[in-house]
């Protein structure tokens, strides 16, 4: 991408000769103090995160009502089943995994609860969240928006659901200090642990969900994870797999492949 802008710039300006390019972030070190990053081991400025390199400038209220727009829309073509991916990590995984129709989709980004409250005002009559549980996993502690400026939470809530599971005191200290969902994912798979602390924050999710929609839709998800767990997940790539789904999910998938 910054390759492709140097070349633009070079042709609209005429120019033949080399860059040398600074990235750099301004009051970044300030920003950072006042976000999460510490706490995942970045330290020093800010993340740069997203896969298509395109900000769009939005207030939550106006983030929001454009997922109630797109809603809208699809149910006035007579669609009554919404398909909502937390953004392009989910949507690759829907697309390439799950063989879901991009079309359809409509991402919700960290706004869940909004949406999921929007398709049951509107009178779709099912819904199914597909998204990374780096995400999902706060929906166990009844977040709904998962923006990181709104809380964090993640590996506490794996480490109350491995208590629930039986975890001893030395793998509750190791899963305290990962700074990733799927540096966890590994720990709870080597010692044994990963199926049932899944099915303890599988029923957390799923009553967040229960109560989020009030029983005014037929609500589920798909919590996924890039295989064996690495440190980061590139959108690119379409491998991955379904770490746990709510208990509706398999009817719910077979909707929305017809």
């Amino acid at each position: 991408m910054i390759t492709c802008e140097c070349e633009k710039a070079a042709r609209e300006a005429a120019y033949t000769g080399g860059f040398e390019v600074i990235i750099s972030i301004p009051a970044g070190m300030e920003i950072a103090s006042r976000t999460f990053n510490p706490r995942v081991g970045i330290t020093g400025g800010i993340s740069i995160l997203g896969t298509s390199g395109i900000v769009e400038p939005m207030s939550e209220a106006a983030y929001a009502e454009s997922i109630r727009l797109e809603l809208r829309q699809r149910y006035s073509e007579g669609s009554r089943n919404a398909l909502f991916t937390v953004g392009n990590f989910a949507a690759a995984f829907a697309t390439g995994v799950l063989g879901m129709n991009r079309v359809r989709m409509v991402k919700c980004s960290n706004f869940i609860g909004e949406a999921i409250d929007a398709a049951a005002e509107i009178g779709f009559s099912r819904c199914l969240l597909v998204g990374h549980i780096g995400k999902l996993v706060k929906m166990g502690i009844g977040i709904t928006n998962t923006h990181s400026s709104r809380g964090d939470g993640r590996i506490e809530t794996l480490i109350a659901c491995t208590l629930e599971a039986g975890g001893d005191l030395e793998l509750l200290r190791n899963i305290y200090g990962c700074v990733s969902t799927d540096a966890a994912l590994s720990l709870l798979r080597q010692a044994g642990f990963l199926e049932s602390t899944m099915e303890i924050l599988k029923t957390r999710m799923e009553d967040t969900m229960a109560r989020r929609s009030a029983g005014l839709l037929d609500a589920g998800f798909v919590c996924f994870a890039k295989k064996e767990f690495p440190d980061s997940y590139s959108a690119s790539e379409k491998e991955g797999e379904i770490i746990f789904q709510s208990s509706n999910a398999e009817a719910l998938l077979e909707v929305f492949r017809q």
